[in-house]
């Protein structure tokens, strides 16, 4: 089983090792770091629940648990609508990415406080004639 993002509905960035990711369909926020933020690139490369694992393994210290850490993160994003399960996902190859340094149970840190603010950005709103509208009936 292989993960997609779900474009359209999530946008992220990796800025300095953390990784942002923002649902603009709830309008919750998530900071992915450490691990996860490890994570992340390979879940982008159409890499399975067992491959992402098999990365970390030769670098954690319980490798037995490495594949139930890395499903239970994935459910989680799943869950939280930020990627999809898909059957027509490539891996690609990410052999630029530097071996890890450690593993520890990927986490994503998920943030509601700005929720409203998100899912009001009139840029999202935008009609075929732009924006700003201006209101040229004089009301």
């Amino acid at each position: 089983m292989r993960f997609a993002l779900n474009h359209g509905d999530v946008c992220s960035e990796e800025i300095d090792g953390e990784v942002i990711i923002i649902n603009l369909v709830t309008g919750c926020y998530y900071s992915l770091g450490g691990s996860a933020a490890a994570v992340w690139p390979l879940i982008l490369a159409g890499y399975s629940a067992a491959e992402i694992a098999a990365h970390f393994m030769p670098v954690a210290s319980d490798p037995a648990s490495v594949e139930a850490q890395v499903t239970a993160f994935l459910d989680y994003l799943c869950a939280e609508g930020i990627v999809l399960v898909s059957d027509d996902v490539v891996r690609h190859d990410v052999s630029e990415i530097a071996a890890a340094d450690g593993f520890s149970a990927p986490v994503a840190e998920k943030f509601t406080d700005m929720q409203e603010l998100l899912l009001v950005d009139p840029i999202h709103e935008v009609a075929e004639a732009g924006w700003p509208l201006r209101d040229t009936q004089g009301s």
